[in-house]
């Protein structure tokens, strides 16, 4: 009896320090970032619009955690900890007053610094309730080591325990949704098992009581009558997180058209729904991680004719819109304010896809 009490004692005293290293960790990354945020002194202001708006928003921002990494343009609050809560205000405030209904979060894993950033700041945000959410499943971070099947179906119930049940969590026609990146990547690693496993976590999320809307991250064109069309029968709708990596405008703009109706044709014969992304630029120049990609210059009237396509691709199935990115600073597709470009961005989306 006194070695189990003994055990007890210590797996009680385990869990104090871990929760204390959290809040450690929370307040050393402020204080070392030098980037304490007091909160808005307004409250968001939100407005009717049609189309459903959300944006790409990355939790991974912190003292020795990816500033290091370099990035494009300066953000207003400086090199900010995603888990300050009074910065995730800021992101929330600035977000709804320009149309924006939902934060699509990059999900890297149980127990990541990512998903301890996101219940620790924008989770706790005082403004939360102006403000949904939804996962974004960074499924080639996530099927780095086999096995595939496993990790992916453990991951994708554990998000369901942790979050579909949130009040706050984004719903489309009632169900929970949940995004997957690049979904072309995911189902080769699953292989033969791919469209058997899509089915599985169908059927085990509908036994936890959860009818979940699955969005699949396509490239390419649609594929009709193969084993990855299959797969893709399984989601509810597909989108697009950078259509592609090119540095010309006019040519980009003409093949977002040209593809975006063979998906919307796709979508609608499999009793789908299409969701168009646009972006603002690419520029991974300034980081560490750049494998000498195209750089796509940032362009505020042509970011409104993107905004213009896919508000009219968008009006004609599910009726939203996913903006990358909030804050992917590295790659310089971020839309959140910045001291270059202010609330430039913002405004596009609040008169065009806001109006």
């Amino acid at each position: 009896m006194k070695v189990k009490l003994n055990e007890k004692i210590s797996t009680v005293r385990k869990c104090c320090l871990f929760a204390v290293l959290i809040l450690l960790i929370w307040r050393i990354d402020v204080l070392l970032l030098g980037s304490f945020q007091f909160p808005p002194s307004k409250k968001p202001t939100p407005f009717e619009h049609e189309i459903l708006v959300g944006t790409y928003y990355y939790t991974w921002y912190g003292g020795f955690l990816h500033w290091w990494e370099g990035y494009t343009n300066a953000p207003k609050l400086g090199r900010y900890s995603s888990w300050d809560s009074s910065t995730a205000e800021w992101h929330i405030k600035w977000a709804v007053d320009n149309g924006i209904d939902f934060f699509a979060v990059s999900w890297l894993g149980p127990g990541s610094w990512e998903e301890n950033a996101l219940k620790h700041g924008l989770l706790q945000a005082g403004d939360l309730n102006y403000m949904r959410f939804c996962i974004f499943y960074e499924s080639v971070l996530r099927m780095q080591n086999p096995p595939y099947t496993t990790t992916f179906i453990s991951d994708v119930k554990y998000l369901a325990n942790e979050y579909f049940n949130h009040p706050r969590y984004l719903k489309i026609e009632g169900k929970p949704v949940l995004i997957l990146y690049l979904v072309n990547e995911l189902y080769l690693k699953l292989g033969e098992d791919a469209v058997s496993t899509i089915y599985q976590v169908r059927r085990e999320l509908l036994d936890m009581g959860f009818d979940v809307y699955l969005v699949a991250d396509v490239i390419g064109f649609p594929m009709p009558s193969s084993q990855y069309d299959r797969f893709l029968k399984y989601f509810n709708a597909v989108t697009w997180y950078i259509f592609n990596l090119g540095s010309d405008w006019s040519s980009l703009l003409d093949s977002v058209d040209y593809t975006a109706n063979k998906w919307l044709n796709y979508t609608r014969s499999e009793n789908m729904s299409f969701i168009p992304s646009v972006y603002p630029g690419f520029d991974k120049t300034h980081s560490k991680l750049n494998t000498g990609q195209p750089v796509l210059v940032r362009n505020v009237s042509r970011f409104t004719e993107f905004c213009n396509i896919a508000r009219s691709y968008a009006k004609e199935s599910a009726k939203v819109v996913i903006v990358a990115t909030w804050n992917e600073w590295h790659e310089g597709t971020s839309i959140e304010p910045a001291e270059e470009y202010g609330f430039e961005y913002l405004q596009v989306i609040r008169t065009v896809l806001g109006g």
